[in-house]
């Protein structure tokens, strides 16, 4: 005998945004706890991605709880073969996105532009700074966007547009089914990206959103979403140990083509073959 379904109070758009700053309030909360009120906490990686890690998962739970459906998280883990392609292609949007972040800057500079984040001068902070990069955030933004607030919203019929669904919640992608298309998607990106607080930085934020949206939906797995994210910081992470080789000019088509190929086609080998297998069919009584 399956589970009856529980109750849970649907998620609206602008509900969905009230929790998404909510978040960012709590994480600012949680940061003048642990770093004080004084103007260098904010520039502290470690405590910034601590208190962002702790305001996402307390907040993605809240909405899991009383608006989530059935797996609505998708903690589960991708195909092992989605795995490093998750990592090359996000790896490979990097520079397609800094150069995107470099025409809007220069586009509408800004009085504080060029302000070093402060990473630390030892090894050991250093390290500390990566793990926030490579851990913390990633893990924090995917959870909270693509993870609840995405999986709350699609579970409601008026948000979709298509993609199979059933009396019991979306249909799981297959290997031969088309990827999902639902209206909550662009609405769980849009909120991301507003979020972002750097009005300059949502073009950058929708390739990125994009992208984890797409790998979401279509795998059914957040953590292919997270890989994906890990090897999109992977960029900074060089910075941080290794400056010289970060500063490289990636802005030049020699570097960018191959890197857009790269992301194209890491998407498209993913949905290929990181998609859930068919279920199998019901046994009848």
């Amino acid at each position: 005998m399956s589970e009856p379904a529980r109750f849970r109070v649907p998620l609206g758009p602008f509900l969905a945004l009230f929790y998404a700053f909510f978040s960012l309030v709590l994480a600012g909360m949680f940061l003048a706890l642990v770093s004080g009120f004084g103007p260098g906490g904010a520039r502290d990686i470690p405590s910034a991605g601590l208190a962002i890690f702790a305001a996402s998962v307390l907040v993605a739970t809240l909405i899991d709880r009383v608006h989530g459906g059935r797996d609505s998280l998708a903690l589960r883990l991708p195909k092992a073969a989605a795995i490093p392609l998750a990592l090359v292609g996000g790896f490979a949007l990097a520079p397609l996105s800094d150069a995107v972040a470099d025409l809007v800057v220069k586009r509408f500079p800004h009085a504080g532009d060029g302000d070093p984040l402060d990473l630390g001068a030892t090894l050991g902070s250093k390290g500390l700074a990566a793990a926030a990069f490579l851990i913390l955030l990633p893990f924090a933004e995917e959870l909270l966007f693509r993870g609840a607030l995405l999986g709350a919203l699609r579970d409601r019929p008026a948000l979709t547009l298509g993609g199979g669904d059933d009396d019991d919640g979306p249909a799981r992608p297959t290997a031969d089914s088309a990827p999902p298309v639902p209206g909550a998607a662009f609405i769980a990106l849009g909120i991301f990206a507003l979020t972002r607080g750097e009005p300059r930085t949502i073009p950058s934020a929708l390739l990125l959103g994009a992208s984890t949206t797409f790998l979401r939906l279509r795998t059914d797995a957040l953590l292919t979403a997270v890989l994906f994210h890990v090897g999109y910081m992977l960029r900074d992470v060089v910075g941080i140990f290794a400056p010289a080789v970060a500063a490289f000019p990636t802005a030049r088509l020699v570097v960018l083509v191959p890197c857009a190929l790269a992301w194209l086609a890491s998407l498209a080998l993913i949905a290929k073959v990181g998609a859930s297998p068919a279920s199998a069919p019901a046994v009848a009584d």
